[in-house]
């Protein structure tokens, strides 16, 4: 009889490397930026978020951030015929960026 194995909690350190990984993340002005907006707007196209960023940045910029961020389980994607959707994928990544958008883009 095979037993699945338990999932352990994670350690302290291990929380805290992820927190510090987070916080990279949100040291970049576009990142920040495009969490902001997801977070204003809820779901957004990457068309509609690079309007938002121009022209201080890219489309490409953009593009390219947001694959990271998708990457990294921050952003989650939604295909509705050709459009990709975009929007906060983890609760600890929106409660964060909610505290600074209400702090700083509100």
């Amino acid at each position: 009889m095979s037993q699945t194995p338990v999932k352990q909690a994670k350690s302290k350190h291990d929380r805290l490397e992820e927190a510090v990984g987070l916080m990279k993340v949100l040291s970049h002005p576009l990142r920040l930026s495009i969490l902001c907006n997801l977070i204003h707007s809820g779901e957004m196209t990457a068309g509609q978020i690079a309007d938002e960023e121009a022209p201080n940045f890219s489309q490409s910029q953009v593009s390219q951030y947001l694959g990271i961020l998708r990457e990294m389980g921050y952003v989650k994607t939604r295909r509705e015929a050709q459009v990709i959707w975009y929007s906060i994928n983890d609760k600890n990544v929106k409660k964060i960026v909610e505290t600074l958008y209400g702090i700083y883009c509100s």
